[in-house]
């Protein structure tokens, strides 16, 4: 029997649950024990409420100041919820590094949870990454823009990115675990 954590870090809606849930059931009807991680307790027990899973809150990004315009692409989102803080950052790493330890997981699942994702990278925990093309950008330099009809130069995407991965490493380091090279993506994060 494995402990599989599924992590819920970003978003406001219950998507991500309903994405996950079949391979919940799947894990287990295999006689797993699945527990999960998710910023919404209230809607995850209005939506799913089975006694037959673990639930515990998910370590939540703290930004201190709310960003000055909406982001360009999905480095420059992260950096709005807290990466280009490196206390946030840290802070939130470091819990969510404590709730795996705590949880005692086995392997993780991540939908939408990029910090949850760079925790486990840091202990070398098995990961499987769910999600869409949001969730998991594509494997690009630089990550697309979100709002193509604004039209930021090349140049603003290739600073997002580059200001990211030095927000990363950053933590990487701290954590006695190798910086990443090239761009930010989920499957680079995965690559223990």
């Amino acid at each position: 029997m494995k402990r599989v954590l599924f992590a819920w870090e970003l978003g406001s809606n219950l998507g991500h649950l309903s994405r996950d849930l079949p391979l919940a059931k799947k894990c287990l009807e295999a006689g797993h024990e699945v527990v999960w991680a998710v910023p919404d307790l209230a809607g995850f027990q209005a939506t799913i409420g089975e006694e037959a899973v673990k639930l515990v809150q998910a370590p939540l990004l703290n930004a201190p100041a709310a960003p000055p315009r909406p982001p360009a692409n999905y480095s420059e989102m992260l950096l709005h919820a807290g990466y280009g803080h490196p206390a946030v950052l840290q802070g939130s790493i470091r819990a969510w590094r404590s709730l795996m330890g705590l949880a005692g997981s086995d392997v993780m699942v991540f939908n939408h949870a990029p910090t949850a994702l760079i925790a486990a990278r840091t202990l070398s925990i098995p990961t499987y990454v769910t999600g869409t093309g949001f969730e998991v950008p594509p494997d690009t330099f630089p990550l697309p823009a979100f709002r193509r009809w604004s039209r930021p130069s090349q140049e603003a995407l290739v600073d997002c990115d580059a200001r990211l991965l030095v927000a990363v490493n950053t933590a990487l380091i701290a954590n006695g675990t190798s910086p990443m090279s090239g761009s930010i993506h989920a499957r680079k994060v995965c690559e223990i």
